[in-house]
């Protein structure tokens, strides 16, 4: 599509890590916005992506999708985790209202959201919700006005109810929050992820062997680590993308922040 710029990668290998050349559309550029400048509906892929082994590449492994997660903002679970709560917002939308939600487009099969902001039209309902109800970052955009679908087709959505004067009801569902204990045990982690500057890592195959299949062996299904998960933490200090890539690479044992979603 000539409105969405392709970002060149370059390619770079260091150790077990090696960088493969992708052409890749930037989402940054189906990064919807409203007239006033809200439904600021934003993508963190801005920075130049590269996909990322912790293993040595193989054929890519069909993957099936998966995952939703937190307290309030998150479920966090140790064992047996709480059931996703689902939220319906539904509001007035007129043009010259702002939604006051930024969400994550990185991935089109999974959008969630990446900040609340000050103002707008979900402050607004969080401000006089029931208790619980609150929309906040992590939270994944299920449906919009009935309907689900790829994230940019929700957000299309969204700013078709805005232009009409129309009614908004967006559903969201709650992540959960979980630890992966992870240990190599002389394997690969058997991750491949994209680095990037944002706050989480997320597979981009499949997990098909290494320290993080093992995982997915034993734990619970809403447990497992797919290409619908987000590691947002490593030993419980929160990194960007990258760093955390960097940080893992050298650990025989980690603890891994996973946001999931159902």
């Amino acid at each position: 599509r000539s409105d969405l710029p392709i970002c060149f990668l370059q390619a770079h290998s260091l150790g077990k890590q090696a960088f493969v050349p992708l052409t890749m559309l930037c989402s940054s550029s189906c990064c919807a916005q409203a007239g006033n400048g809200d439904v600021d509906i934003t993508a963190d892929s801005k920075v130049g992506l590269k996909q990322v082994f912790l293993e040595e590449p193989e054929e890519p492994v069909e993957e099936s999708p998966a995952a939703d997660v937190p307290e309030d903002a998150t479920t966090k679970t140790t064992g047996a985790p709480e059931v996703a709560e689902v939220i319906t917002v539904s509001v007035a939308y007129p043009p010259e209202s702002k939604l006051g939600i930024t969400m994550d487009l990185f991935d089109e099969n999974l959008c969630f959201v990446k900040a609340v902001q000050a103002e707008g039209l979900v402050p607004d309902w969080n401000a006089r919700c029931p208790k619980g109800q609150a929309i906040q970052e992590w939270y994944r955009l299920k449906a919009v006005n009935g309907q689900g679908g790829a994230s940019r087709d929700m957000v299309k959505r969204i700013l078709m109810v805005q232009s009409e004067k129309g009614q908004l009801e967006m559903v969201f569902s709650k992540p959960t929050e979980f630890i992966a204990s992870i240990t190599k045990n002389g394997m690969d982690l058997g991750l491949e992820t994209w680095q990037t500057k944002i706050k989480y890592l997320a597979p981009t195959s499949a997990i098909s062997k290494g320290a993080l299949q093992e995982w997915n062996g034993s734990a619970p299904k809403d447990q497992q680590i797919t290409t619908s998960s987000r590691i947002t933490a490593v030993n419980g200090v929160a990194l960007s993308g990258d760093d955390i890539l960097e940080h893992m690479r050298n650990l025989e044992a980690m603890d891994l922040t996973i946001m999931n979603w159902n």
